[in-house]
């Protein structure tokens, strides 16, 4: 069982998606995804829904993170080389047909909830930033990011006016030495780019514009692989570089059986009235939803226990 992704609803509860993967015997596709959707509101979770069908029995079922739209109630997704939007409540996955942007990925909603944000990858020059509309019409370029690859969903600003992007540079690409450690986070408008304002993965804007919460990783290994050590963290930035915080920090060491603390991953997912963060900390057992509190400094995380489904 794994927690996939977190997210707010405008009521304040918080919505976990599960994927619980599992064997079938006598089939000619050897494991299978349960998608489990819940909403927790004051302490308890709730089932919003249990289900599993042919389009979520695959070897890979998400590459990536299911993002969830602001008032929770839809995630988009890519699965097997499509875009897709799942619909929280009623189950209903739809394909999303972007025309007019070949091979889109990394799909995100805007904060308003109205467009998707999709990224084009160029090898040659440089990716691209494209707004389109959630049936996949109007698409059309927002940025340009020379000489970089985009390495995680782009987080589009209030105001739709800027995107905090994920980004490595072509040549680390093309070596196939790619570091965690070289991410970097950079604003990106319809006119300029920015210098890198951080050092890692994931930017989620508050909801006043005013910070952007990002992830960092960063590993270390002996060279026969017999044993590794994970580091990673959730930090605050403003959008010129300045006044960097750790909120989070965590650890896993893998020799063997994995132990320690647990890392913080992404997506990270702003409270509407901007005073918490959701996200995943994924620790020796799994994932597990988790809270922290912006405003009392201490960096405690809360983690939420986690719902088990019971198949049907």
């Amino acid at each position: 069982m794994r927690t996939d992704t977190v997210a707010w609803r405008q009521d304040s509860g918080i919505v976990a998606l599960l994927e619980d993967r599992w064997d079938i015997e006598g089939t000619t596709r050897s494991r299978c995804s349960s998608s489990g959707v819940y909403v927790r509101k004051d302490s308890t979770w709730t089932s919003v829904r249990l289900g599993w069908g042919r389009e979520l029995c695959s070897e890979s079922v998400f590459r990536g993170s299911v993002r969830g739209n602001s008032a929770g109630t839809e995630g988009v997704l890519e699965s097997g080389g499509r875009l897709l939007r799942w619909d929280f409540l009623s189950g209903t996955l739809t394909e999303v047909h972007v025309r007019g942007v070949p091979n889109p990925t990394l799909p995100a909603w805007t904060p308003d909830d109205r467009l998707l944000v999709v990224s084009r990858q160029d090898g040659k020059g440089g990716d691209h930033v494209y707004l389109v509309n959630a049936d996949g019409s109007g698409a059309h370029r927002f940025a340009a990011v020379p000489g970089h690859r985009i390495v995680s969903p782009a987080a589009m600003a209030p105001g739709l006016d800027r995107v905090a992007l994920a980004v490595v540079g072509l040549p680390a690409v093309a070596s196939g030495g790619l570091q965690e450690s070289e991410t970097e986070i950079i604003i990106a408008t319809r006119e300029e780019v920015s210098e890198a304002v951080a050092i890692g993965k994931d930017p989620a804007w508050s909801p006043t514009g005013e910070l952007i919460a990002f992830t960092s990783l960063e590993s270390r290994e002996k060279q026969d692989s017999s044993w590794r050590l994970i580091v990673a963290g959730v930090h605050l930035v403003t959008p010129r570089g300045a006044a960097t915080q750790q909120l989070v920090g965590g650890f896993l060491e893998v020799s063997g059986y994995p132990q320690g603390s647990g890392i913080p991953g992404g997506p990270l997912i702003w409270r509407p009235d901007g005073t918490q963060i959701a996200f995943v900390m994924v620790g020796p057992s799994g994932g597990v939803p988790s809270i922290v509190d912006i405003a009392d400094g201490t960096g405690q995380v809360i983690p939420l226990a986690r719902p088990s489904p019971v198949r049907q």
